[in-house]
């Protein structure tokens, strides 16, 4: 898909950074994406989206983004608000089964461990619950 062919309120997730982090003794990197609407389309190609955390970025056919089908569920289960459905379904579209189980095996287990020093213990405990259903969801959909 190109940028020309979204429509003024389209959803999209931008991919605005990278997470590095270390596994089984050496580096990984993983995409950083931000959801948020297309406001405007420029007759050059280009596209102003507004994030869903109120900063304007600007996106071309050169940028790495994805579009959000209009469709998409929302989660049933609670939530934290700064979680993003893009990253995940970035990851299971993108990784192996192999890697997309390394990334939520390290994502519970970093709350697993820092459970009860950093955040609420309730916080923290909703935060293993939501990667873990998350990718439970995830493996009955692929099983199916």
């Amino acid at each position: 898909m190109k940028v020309k062919d979204l429509e003024i309120g389209d959803r999209v997730q931008v991919i605005t950074g990278v997470h590095r982090y270390r596994a089984n003794e050496r580096w990984e990197e993983e995409p950083i994406g931000q959801t948020g609407e297309v406001r405007f389309k420029f007759a050059d190609g280009s596209a102003r989206v507004l994030l869903d955390k109120g900063l304007g970025v600007f996106i071309s056919d050169d940028d790495e983004w994805y579009p959000i089908p209009s469709s998409t569920k929302i989660a049933t289960h609670d939530r934290p608000a700064h979680y993003g459905n893009s990253e995940i379904d970035y990851w299971c579209e993108r990784y192996s089964p192999e890697e997309l189980r390394g990334a939520f095996k390290s994502q519970i287990s970093k709350y697993v461990d820092r459970l009860g020093y950093k955040d609420d213990e309730v916080k923290e405990l909703n935060k293993i619950i939501d990667y873990a259903t998350r990718y439970k969801n995830h493996l009955k959909k692929v099983k199916a």
